[in-house]
């Protein structure tokens, strides 16, 4: 991982058994100063049984690769399956994988959950399961497991206390799990189970399981409803950054047509471009799986048609077309000033000769940016307002 890597935050060793690991990790990832306690003590529990005879194993939502990377050190001839829905984090396992001589046994791909995985012979799959995605995604990364077994495969997962109530109460109660061996730590709880049948208490595959709530917002005197997904930010109510930004939207002047949107969350802003401009084109980028799923099916839920949509699950905001008029996005906050540098750059990229581009973010970084566009001959400042801390800047593509 290079130092220059604005999402870097340090390089720690990892032991288990005999095996001693190395893992870069990122600030802007779980666990960004060890490998958590509740990863270890889930590999722990392998220590008694002959872990090397599983031969496929998936690590669901691998974070920077510890499950499956040790597993992959313990069990050298397996061929290991690491998904995750951020962006981020998949980065992160790949080169962390090569970071410990893996470069072939480990294949590394996005998924919300079980989403995007097809194969369905593995002996083992494991997860860190996280505390806020909602009980029907809870259910489905246990139940839903049985799709991806082979006849007597394994599943070893570690909860938090906040969700162990609810994962106890669904194991023990489901007739078709057999629960192997289960041991329980302060804070956290390590279940291995198994299916009795793969045929039975198979999930309803049209269902949303990430589905929280219908949350609306008013757009030029018109309600509009959303439906909004655990485990992000505005389900309930809009944050003032995005209520800044809908305000500024009637401000733009022109006629913009080809939009990008970065961090579109769960998609207020690419709804409301729907009803202010005439949007041939928008194109949402978010390290987030789960946030671009649930912008673009909110978009088509209003009859914007789907072919005009495009997805970029990625961590830079390259498109590469310079087709853009438009770009919008609320910036995050305690970023390395690096990741400003590299927005405005890409942005520049991305935009034609008098695009613009409407940021949103804490004074702090909107100030940070502007001393980059002062040094920078792309962009003039049309205009910044502060309030309470926030503020919001447009700038115009000048060269």
């Amino acid at each position: 991982m290079p130092l220059t890597d604005p999402y870097y935050k340090k390089t720690v060793e990892y032991k288990h058994e005999d095996k001693t690991l190395k893992f870069n990790l990122s600030q802007d990832l779980f666990s960004s100063q060890t490998i958590d306690h509740g990863t270890s003590r889930l590999l722990r529990t392998f220590i008694f049984e002959k872990v090397n005879k599983y031969k496929k194993v998936l690590d669901l939502g691998c974070g920077v690769g510890p499950i499956g990377i040790t597993l992959k050190a313990i069990c050298p001839d397996a061929e290991i399956h690491m998904v995750d829905r951020d962006a981020l984090a998949l980065r992160y396992s790949r080169d962390n994988a090569k970071l410990n001589n893996f470069s072939e046994g480990i294949k590394v791909y996005g998924s919300l959950g079980y989403n995007s995985v097809t194969d369905t012979d593995f002996d083992l799959i494991v997860s860190n399961i996280p505390a806020k995605v909602g009980e029907e995604a809870l259910t489905h990364i246990i139940k839903d497991a049985q799709n991806h077994l082979v006849k007597d495969g394994r599943v070893v997962i570690v909860v938090v206390d906040a969700i162990n109530e609810f994962i106890k109460t669904s194991l023990e109660s489901d007739d078709n799990i057999e629960i192997l061996y289960q041991k329980s730590w302060p804070g956290h709880h390590v279940y291995h189970f198994s299916f009795i049948s793969n045929e039975n208490n198979k999930i309803d595959t049209d269902k949303d399981k990430f589905y929280r709530q219908d949350n609306s917002f008013e757009y030029k005197g018109r309600e509009i409803i959303l439906k909004t997904s655990h485990n992000l930010p505005e389900f309930d109510q809009l944050s003032f950054d995005t209520k800044r930004t809908l305000s500024y939207l009637k401000k733009i002047k022109g006629n913009p047509t080809n939009f990008i949107v970065f961090n579109p969350g769960q998609g207020y802003i690419p709804l409301a471009i729907t009803r202010q401009f005439l949007a041939k084109n928008i194109t949402l980028i978010d390290r987030d799986l789960l946030a671009l799923k649930t912008s673009k099916e909110n978009l088509i839920r209003y009859d914007y048609p789907e072919e005009s949509i495009t997805t970029k699950h990625q961590i830079d905001l390259e498109v590469n077309d310079k087709e853009a008029d438009l770009v919008i996005g609320l910036i995050p906050e305690k970023q390395n000033v690096d990741l400003y540098q590299m927005y405005l750059e890409q942005i520049n990229s991305n935009l034609k000769k008098d695009g613009q581009t409407l940021l949103a973010s804490s004074s702090t970084v909107i100030t940070r940016i502007e001393d980059i566009v002062s040094k920078m001959d792309s962009f003039n400042v049309v205009y910044r307002e502060r309030h309470k801390g926030r503020s919001i800047l447009l700038l115009k593509k000048v060269h």
